[in-house]
């Protein structure tokens, strides 16, 4: 049954990313990308059984690991048909070619300095972070590993860390105002963003900062992403991540004292062991381990249903003091009451802990918005609708099926502030003449 079900995913994952490959500005590309990870993590649990398992050894439940990940196949397929089922239903909308307004020069003017100013003021923060972080070395990259543990001792915030992020964005869309698309200039600040938030050690986060403005120009030109245009910057990616995620084991082994334990581990007979226990036993990959996890605290009353409190844990908790929590940190408390971090239930764990067995409801629903969503971004002759479409489709798809709903918080953090300005700055005036512009 289990065999079944993985090639089941497997199947439906990889001739999903076959069909959408032309178009990776569509919601479902991604969910299926996604799924597809799973069933990874799937092959990895079934072969090497609780050995793999990182997460539930260091819980220490005591769950038949073979009819576990039955169910967890099982749910995760449901979901997954779920997310992507209503592309059958909302009709493809024909792309229309965007329109801006034209604005004066003090208002171009204007939106440029605020976009400088935010950008100044966050890495000005971030150069201030890294000096107490390193002792004044600025070795930033020494922490990437540990960066959550050594911010946290040091009492610092990286909030203003997001004024660098929204600059480099509204730098970037200001040169669509511009009708000057073409060139580099537009990215400029987006090199010290991603820096800046490499140095955090989010890595998926970090490229998906510099995938967003690639995809946007390209959707926003044609009102599709072909895989075709951007496949080298794909592979560059994929080179890079892998890079930067053993960096990031190598800082957290050398904040320890034990270097050389990685290096000898690296080239030991079981590096290929310790790249697969690392990316899917310790839930680097969307992990099916913490619907095992769910599963258990279900049946034991460890964890109870949530009835969708949890898609609003950071509103209840920006408003009051109830101490609302995600799904991810209440298994932490539950299971690893010891350890710091979060695990990632995913979007299915969190839709099942909030809506039991009709959790493919919910997410028949999250489908329907965002087929409407994309529908309305191809209709759109904003630049600001299809920019936020295209940011929250990558943070959507990307993080919250691996994670959960908690992280869009940080999306909100930059789309929110974006649109403001926007609306402020580059506002529409009835009777004002509409001008064409190239991608």
């Amino acid at each position: 049954m289990l065999e079944a079900l993985i090639i089941l995913l497997l199947f439906s994952s990889a001739t999903g990313l076959v069909r959408y490959m032309r178009d990776l500005a569509h919601p479902y590309f991604w969910t299926n990308l996604s799924f597809l990870f799973y069933g990874i993590s799937l092959i990895y649990l079934y072969t090497n059984g609780i050995d793999g398992a990182r997460f539930l050894i260091l819980a220490g439940v005591d769950v038949d690991l073979q009819a576990s990940l039955t169910l967890a196949a099982l749910v995760i397929l449901i979901g997954k048909l779920s997310l992507e089922a209503m592309d059958r239903f909302v009709r493809r909308a024909d792309f229309v070619p965007h329109k801006s307004y034209r604005i004066s020069s003090m208002q171009m003017l204007l939106l440029r300095t605020i976009a400088i100013i935010f950008s100044l003021i966050g890495l000005i923060y971030w150069l201030y972070v890294m000096a107490v972080l390193t002792n004044g070395s600025f070795r930033i990259f020494s922490n990437i590993g540990v960066f959550k543990h050594v911010i946290k001792d040091s009492g610092l915030s990286t909030i203003w860390f997001h004024l660098l992020y929204i600059g480099a964005q509204l730098w970037f869309l200001s040169f669509f105002l511009a009708r000057r698309a073409q060139g580099y200039a537009k990215y400029l600040f987006f090199v010290p963003a991603f820096v800046v938030m490499l140095t955090t050690g989010r890595l998926a986060q970090s490229f998906l900062l510099l995938l967003v403005p690639i995809i946007f120009t390209l959707f926003n030109g044609y009102g599709r992403v072909s895989f075709a245009r951007i496949w080298p910057l794909a592979i560059a990616s994929v080179g890079a991540i892998v890079f930067l995620f053993f960096f990031r084991q190598f800082t957290s082994y050398d904040y320890i004292g034990r270097a050389d334990d990685f290096f000898a581990l690296i080239y030991s007979e079981t590096t290929r062991d310790y790249i697969l226990e690392s990316l899917v036993g310790g839930g680097n990959l969307p992990d099916p381990q913490q619907l095992v996890l769910i599963f258990d605290g279900i049946a034991s009353n460890r964890l109870q249903w949530t009835y969708g409190v949890t898609y609003f844990d950071w509103l209840i908790n920006f408003v009051s003091d109830d101490g609302v929590q995600s799904v991810g940190y209440r298994i932490l408390n539950e299971y690893f009451p010891e350890k710091v971090g979060g695990p990632t239930p995913g979007a299915t764990g969190e839709a099942l802990l909030n809506f039991g067995p009709f959790f493919p409801f919910f997410f028949l629903l999250v489908s329907y918005l965002f087929s409407q969503f994309h529908r309305v971004a191809l209709r759109s002759s904003s630049i600001l609708v299809r920019f936020v479409y295209i940011k929250t489709l990558l943070h959507f798809w990307a993080l919250y099926i691996k994670v959960d709903s908690s992280l869009l918080l940080g999306l909100m953090w930059q789309v929110v502030p974006i649109t403001i300005v926007w609306l402020l700055l580059v506002q529409r005036r009835r009777g004002r003449r509409v001008l064409r512009t190239p991608a």
